[in-house]
């Protein structure tokens, strides 16, 4: 819930993720406008989960590879705009 709270991705109806094979880094856009590659939010009042199901299987992850806790970070992409991103760690 902290990264939710922090990100306010109750106010949105869709995430965008992006992914850096190269330096294995999965950025998440938050916007309310349909766009090319949005995924729907499924909400409830202090939280919400996204199905990255489609997202795993183009960028070929291998879950339990990643499987853990990451820290997050929030920055702003030129070409993008305020994206919050993890650094992939295996």
């Amino acid at each position: 819930p902290k990264f939710c709270q922090a990100a306010d991705v109750t106010n949105f109806k869709y995430a965008v993720l992006f992914f850096d094979n190269t330096n294995k880094i999965i950025a998440f856009k938050f916007t309310n406008t349909k766009e090319e590659g949005i995924v729907t939010l499924t909400k409830d009042r202090t939280a919400a989960t996204i199905s990255a199901k489609t997202f795993v299987k183009v960028n070929n992850l291998n879950l339990r590879s990643y499987f853990r806790r990451y820290d997050w970070e929030k920055i702003t992409l030129s070409d993008i705009g305020q994206v919050y991103i993890i650094k992939l760690i295996r």
